[in-house]
């Protein structure tokens, strides 16, 4: 069998638009796992995000949330690895928000933190963890000052606002730093998240991959969107989901027909491989 293990995005991918794992890929992957394919995660979602689909399509071995910095056991939630941001790079964004308009979020110890300015924004950020605890103001929570540190910092605001404090933050250097226009939120906000520098999607399955005994040609993986591309990129077989935009898409070997809406798109995948 040319591939050995299985890694799968979650929004976009894997889950509906209510969050649950479409069945047809449940079913799917359940499939591949019992001839002996490793099933995977790799998400930019908190582990308390996660572990739901982790249960369901039955992923007993490591997945990788926060875009890979936090290495977690699917079923179990033990901790593998942790990559904090950089404690300066986390100093400054404290500085940043502590006096900005804009909403900050602290995601740390599989948890959000944010105070009432993130309150209108919370059915954004709460697709990466419903774990959330309010604070009289974010910057202020203790979590900022926990030797573990912090897994990442989103932000959301006006644009100026937003791009300015990304830059800053880019120029303190040793995190990944990026803003985007969020068309999600009315009022052509712009968000911002900064995690650690040192992993992405493709770094993460090469270390889901070494766990394992394999290597990234013996993978495949599924996803949609912008951060997958690391993934795609390394990968022996990458898929990109039929509503992916173009400029993903054309970085994946293969594109598929279903998408998010439609779901089994992981399903079409595993049978494209001849697995299931």
């Amino acid at each position: 069998m040319s591939v050995r293990l299985i890694a799968v995005d979650l929004d976009g991918t894997l889950l509906d638009a209510s969050g649950r794992v479409h069945e047809s890929d449940r079913r799917a992957l359940q499939a591949a796992a019992r001839e002996g394919v490793v099933v995977s995660i790799i998400t930019g979602r908190l582990y308390s995000g996660s572990a739901r689909a982790a249960h369901a399509i039955g992923a007993d071995g490591p997945v990788a949330c926060v875009e890979g910095a936090h290495l977690v056991w699917g079923t179990s939630g033990v901790e593998i690895s942790h990559d904090e941001i950089p404690r300066a790079v986390a100093a400054r964004a404290r500085e940043l928000f502590r006096g900005s308009t804009s909403a900050c979020f602290a995601f740390a110890h599989d948890e959000i933190v944010h105070d009432e300015t993130g309150a209108p924004f919370l059915p954004y950020v709460t697709a990466w963890s419903e774990r959330v605890t309010t604070a009289r103001h974010t910057c202020d929570h203790p979590h900022w000052d926990h030797e573990r540190g912090l897994s990442a910092v989103v932000a959301v605001g006006v644009e100026g606002e937003i791009r300015e404090a990304a830059a800053e933050l880019e120029r303190a250097g040793g995190a990944f730093v990026v803003s985007f226009p969020i068309a999600r939120v009315p009022g052509d906000l712009w968000g911002m998240m900064v995690r650690s520098a040192g992993t992405d999607k493709g770094v993460a399955l090469a270390a889901l991959a070494a766990h394992h005994g394999l290597t990234v040609d013996d993978c495949a993986v599924v996803g949609d969107w912008l951060n997958d591309v690391p993934m795609f990129q390394v990968a022996g077989h990458s898929f990109a989901m039929g509503q992916a935009p173009d400029d993903v898409a054309r970085h994946a070997k293969t594109r598929l027909t279903a998408t998010s809406a439609t779901g089994g798109g992981v399903a079409e995948a595993l049978a494209r491989l001849g697995i299931t």
